[in-house]
């Protein structure tokens, strides 16, 4: 206990660090929020409580649209979407794949692997027609 107290203590003070540095908690979330805003030249909004919708491009062709930025640590299967109140674009940013079948002693690295740009309308279409599609396919026997 007297060690994970001390190591406690010590990740208090980075994320403390991490947070003067980023203006927010240094949540996961948060980070990649930032990382994104500055290599994209992304506005974050004020508020972090926006449904779906962190910030807005500042320049280039998308300049003006709206972008939810995820921050995934390890390459997943899920993303996290709300259809019923979409930004123009989802922004993603993917730590590396795990081939552990459990997460049991597993450590979650703050790396970037790979960046997704989804245009969120033509992603929920296709969405949904997989999802039609898969609906449709006659169901095997047990």
């Amino acid at each position: 206990m007297e060690r994970l107290a001390r190591l406690l203590n010590d990740r208090n003070s980075i994320d403390k660090k991490i947070g003067e540095i980023i203006g927010r908690p240094a949540l996961t979330g948060h980070i990649g929020e930032y990382i994104a805003a500055e290599i994209f030249n992304i506005a974050l909004s004020y508020s972090t409580s926006e449904k779906s919708l962190d910030s807005y491009f500042q320049s280039g062709v998308l300049e003006g649209k709206s972008v939810n930025i995820k921050y995934y640590t390890v390459r997943g299967r899920i993303l996290d979407l709300t259809p019923d109140s979409l930004p123009d674009y989802y922004l993603v940013i993917m730590g590396s794949t795990t081939s552990k079948e459990s997460f049991r002693n597993m450590t979650y690295p703050a790396d970037k692997a790979s960046v997704h740009l989804f245009e969120s309308s033509s992603l929920i279409k296709a969405l949904n027609y997989l999802a039609q599609s898969a609906s449709l396919r006659p169901q095997s026997k047990i």
